[in-house]
């Protein structure tokens, strides 16, 4: 069944939703469209295939059905189904001859897709077609054939139990061109299933009526025509569906529970085990077939329209459903329009999007279709931000912005329809580039958007998914809009890849996809030693992984022979080998790509890196973990900067600390990253990480780590001091709130004068009067702030400057309805002026031009605590920096001209901040905040000191040695 909600969102808290949404997306099957010029309608004429309007919105889907010859077939049987918010509901189908007809409802906002599935009288030949929603209107315009063919490919399915087989097994069997197939095992354990050539296998599922249950594992090799299942016993589940705010129990509820297998990368078959259920007088139901592995995931969806679910937990030795009412009178009609002088309107599909659905981080997808006049309406919940599109085989639109307006006024949004560029996509395999015939291409176009959500300004990215399949020259072709960004996916296997375009009106538009290698490619190794370096090759360990990208492998591990060689199996296009001698006294690392066959690593000198942990008074950690990675240098980067998932990682190193503390690891490899863990114990706080790029100047003495206890917090006195001193270092004012904590109080702040882009110029600080030492504190601070204290149930709000100057005061009520416009009026009133980053940059090169001194520029925004520690760790250095610094602090967001001058600093683009270089008089760049592993960002711990260094070092004019080494004294582990 095709998921309703295919348009995704992806954002911070979502990106691993919207990925498996995606891939599950991946696997389902589509038919593809044939790309032809539309009949010539007029812009305003009604098409034959459409009517009605709104609700009752029906678009008609003609074709005919004909065997391989193009014969028409007699009398075919033609069904037709139409999946509606995750129901499939069977269509009236009109057949005549070979021909026949369908009306689709497209009226109800929901429609996923439509499939139609054909079979010739008294023969095996069978057709079957898919369309999505937004291929509906091409499909009218175009009709469909249906190509009726005799099953080609036999599949053969074993099903053993504790590697015996099971007899009169049921067996299912999903493709992509078929409605599911069922059948039993014979007397072997056997069941058998007659295939398409294109039919793709989306998963394959066993069970029996004892309770035992399979499914394939994931295969590599979609064409494989004989697969094994073992099924195992499953348990009965309690199931309690409860009101959400309540608890109380929901009694006589449908439901349906559908438990599915699915390993999240590459193309994999999944299975599923579906069980309708209804809650008996206590809220219960008996769920039989609960897998005893824990692999499975499960959906929960409720039958009765009304209701819908908002959570799930294992509770008292059941699986509690937490469900509410569903917000239906909360919706607003929406009445678009989609515009157009020369194209035909009518029967264009609209994609409305919130992220505000009715449960919570669940989308609100609607998907609506223009009548003759190319008007479309929507049931939009009130409030919530819509991103807005048009989604069609050939049309397209920018995406728009919509809030629904409240009270009796029609919210009226207008989107102006375009005919696509093309966009001409091939996929080839192997060495001759062999066309990937029939082979899903998912494509999408990305859209920021942002919307507010308990009174905080939230960002996302609003997205049209689409799909296409390639031709039997592994072809395909779609249409975009001029400067739109497309992000296409294929998958295959175990090898997954993605590319981007960004779409011109030069006409050369065109993304192609290849894997090189679908079956291993075998190599051949030898292990090299550098001139002068005796170490033992015999039985040396050689790691291997996958470094394309797009091949997703097991890491592999082989040993040399006493000669130093070896020989591994790949299917990924570049594959990186870390060696290691048993003895530890050699290693090396290469990356080997392209068709290379044979290859040579040589073998460098390892290092030895000694430390020691101490905790409080220096006390030697005794018995402690200790782990370090490796990563891999620089000059070996995944290939395919898309999928940076995807990458090769050696095996980590584990040790313990001895009865000093003390701790080595030997064999390590130079001129690569080095992670160091430790473990976290009572009474430290906290792991400790250390990042590091490893060089011999690191090894000549030990590392000493002190780890940290819990500290007390600072009294409220000194908290309000650093906050005082964040804001005027960095131009920002402080919102003291003073008040009684309660819901409704917090609220108030949170939505009025907490909003993070609003008051983005604010540090808000809460002074809760909650219990007696508390208020005690804050009654003390407010006296001699000479602060007024709030009256019952108000909130006072004071604005401070950065000196503690008091800006402005206000008593809120947040009963009353005009505290609303009050806060409002509060906020805008005192902000800080902005600064213009134009005028700053041009002034402090001015002074450094005077002062014989270099501009140490940074760039940090509001909501980044990194950015606030390196400004204050500047200002304790000021008195030495100054000697040879003027420092310039640029916020990108908040500043005026901020981003311009921002992207002036180099290779800043995708580092993070804070990102800070120096530069000389004349505007250029000496050096960066970027070493080894990157951006060090706020300056600390062994390669922050490093890196400071060689910045310190390239840039002095008057900074004296021991000066440099008093600044990074300075610089915490």
């Amino acid at each position: 069944m095709l998921p309703n909600s295919w348009n995704c969102f992806r954002n911070a808290r979502s990106w691993k939703l919207t990925l498996r949404s995606l891939l599950i997306l991946l696997v389902s099957g589509f038919c593809s469209s044939v790309f032809a010029e539309d009949k010539p309608l007029g812009p305003n004429e009604k098409p034959a295939w459409l009517e009605g309007s709104g609700s009752t919105l029906k678009i008609k889907i003609s074709g005919e059905v004909l065997d391989e010859n193009g014969v028409p077939v007699k009398n075919p049987k033609v069904s037709a189904t139409a999946s509606i918010d995750h129901s499939d509901k069977s269509m009236s189908v009109i057949a005549e001859g070979s021909r026949f007809h369908a009306w689709v409802p497209v009226g109800s906002g929901k429609l996923g897709s439509v499939r139609f599935a054909a079979t010739e009288p008294e023969s095996q030949k069978r057709a079957f077609s898919r369309i999505s929603n937004y291929e509906l209107r091409l499909t009218a315009v175009e009709g469909m054939k249906l190509i009726v063919k005799v099953p080609e490919r036999n599949l053969e399915v074993l099903v053993t139990d504790k590697g015996n087989p099971v007899i009169n097994s049921y067996v299912q069997a999903e493709t992509s061109n078929s409605e599911p197939m069922r059948t039993r095992t014979d007397t072997k354990g056997i069941a058998r299933f007659a295939l398409l050539k294109a039919d793709t296998l989306r998963g394959i599922t066993a069970w029996t009526e004892d309770r035992r249950f399979g499914y394939t594992n994931s295969s590599d090799k979609q064409e494989s025509n004989k697969y094994e299942i073992t099924i195992a016993s499953c348990q009965s589940e309690k199931i309690q569906v409860v009101e959400e705010n309540t608890s109380n129990p929901v009694t006589n509820l449908p439901f349906t529970i559908r438990y599915w297998s699915q390993k999240m990368g590459g193309l994999q078959l999944r299975s599923e085990m579906i069980q309708t259920l209804a809650t008996d007088a206590k809220g219960e139901a008996i769920f039989d077939w609960t897998p005893l592995w824990k692999e499975s995931l499960g959906r929960i969806e409720i039958l009765d329209p009304n209701w819908t679910v908002v959570g799930q937990e294992e509770k008292e030795g059941a699986h509690r459903i937490q469900i509410k009412k569903k917000i239906i009178a909360a919706r607003k009609a929406v009445r678009g329009e989609v515009l157009s002088k020369d194209l035909n309107k009518a029967g264009v599909m609209v994609l409305l999007s919130s992220f505000q659905g009715e449960i919570k981080d669940i989308p609100d997808n609607l998907f609506a279709f223009t009548d003759e006049k190319g008007q479309f309406s929507a049931d939009c919940l009130s409030g919530a931000t819509y991103a807005i599109t048009v989604c069609d085989s050939r049309y397209a639109s920018k995406f728009i912005d919509l809030i629904p307006v409240e009270g009796e006024k029609i919210t009226s949004p207008e989107l102006s329809l375009q005919l696509g560029l093309p966009v001409d996509l091939s996929f080839t395999v192997g060495s001759g580039k062999k066309p990937a015939i029939d082979r899903l291409i998912a494509l999408s176009i990305y859209h920021s958007v942002s919307w507010k959500e308990e009174g905080t300004t939230r960002y996302g990215e609003a997205a049209r998914f689409w799909w296409l399949r390639t031709d039997e020259n592994g072809r395909a072709r779609t249409y975009a809009l001029e400067g739109s960004e497309i992000q296409s996916f294929v998958t295959l296997g175990n090898w997954r890849s993605v590319q981007k375009l960004k779409v011109s009106s030069s006409g050369n538009n065109r993304i192609e996809f290849h894997r090189a290698f679908v079956e291993p490619r075998e190599i051949t190794g030898r292990l090299v030693l550098e001139t002068n370096l005796k170490a033992d090759l015999d039985q040396a360990v050689v790691e291997i992984g996958a470094m394309d990208g797009e091949t997703e492998e097991e890491n592999s591990l082989v040993k040399a022979d006493s000669q130093g060689e070896f020989k591994f199996s790949s299917r990924a296009k570049n594959v990186c080998l870390f060696a290691r001698t048993r003895d530890g006294k050699a290693f090396g690392i290469c990356e080997v790509g392209g068709d290379k066959k044979q290859i040579e690593l040589s073998l460098k000198p390892t290092l030895e890196l000694r430390g020691q942990l101490l905790g409080k008074a220096d006390e030697p950690l005794i018995n402690y973990p200790v782990q370090l990675n490796i990563s891999l240098p620089p000059s070996i980067k995944n290939t395919n900067p898309n999928l940076r998932f995807i990458r090769f990682t050696p095996t980590a190193l584990k040790t313990q600390t001895d009865s000093q503390g003390n701790y080595r690891f030997s064999g390590l490899p130079s001129q690569v990253g080095i992670f160091l863990s430790t473990g976290a114990k009572e009474p430290y706080s906290h792991n400790r990480f250390e990042n590091f790029y490893l060089e011999e100047a690191d090894v000549k003495s030990p590392i000493v780590t002190r780890l940290e206890t819990k500290t007390s917090p600072l009294s409220l006195s000194q908290r309000v001091t650093n906050l005082l001193r964040d804001c005027r270092l960095n131009n920002y004012y402080a919102l003291m709130f003073l008040y009684s904590p309660s819901e409704k109080a917090e609220q108030f702040l949170k939505v009025n004068l907490e909003d993070s882009e609003k008051h983005y110029s604010y540090m808000q600080f809460h002074l809760k009067l909650s219990d007696e030492t508390k208020t005690r504190e804050i009654q003390e601070l407010a006296q001699r702030q000479s602060w007024p204290l709030p009256n019952k149930g108000k909130i006072v709000v004071i604005v401070l400057d950065g000196k503690g100057t008091k800006l402005g005061v206000e008593e809120f009520d947040p009963n009353d309805k005009k505290a609303v416009d009050a806060a409002d009026t509060l906020s805008m009133k005192y902000q800080p002026a902005k600064n213009d980053a134009k005028k700053k940059w041009e002034e402090a090169f001015a002074e450094a031009k005077a002062s014989g001194r270099k501009v140490w520029v940074r760039v940090g925004q509001r909501y980044c605590g990194p950015c606030f520690r390196l400004t204050r760790w500047m200002d304790d250095q000021r008195d030495l920096l100054q000697k040879d610094y003027v420092m310039l602090k640029i916020d990108d967001i908040r500043d005026i001209h901020g981003e311009e001058i921002a992207k002036l600093l180099p290779g800043s683009e995708g580092e993070g901040i804070p990102y800070h270089a120096i530069f000389d008089t004349d505007g250029k760049a000496i050096v960066t905040s970027k070493g080894n592993l990157g951006n060090i960002g706020f300056i600390s711990g062994i390669e922050g000191r490093k890196h400071l260094r060689k910045m310190l070092t390239l840039t002095r004019s008057h900074l004296t040695d021991p000066q440099i080494e008093e600044i990074l004294s300075t610089i915490k582990d």
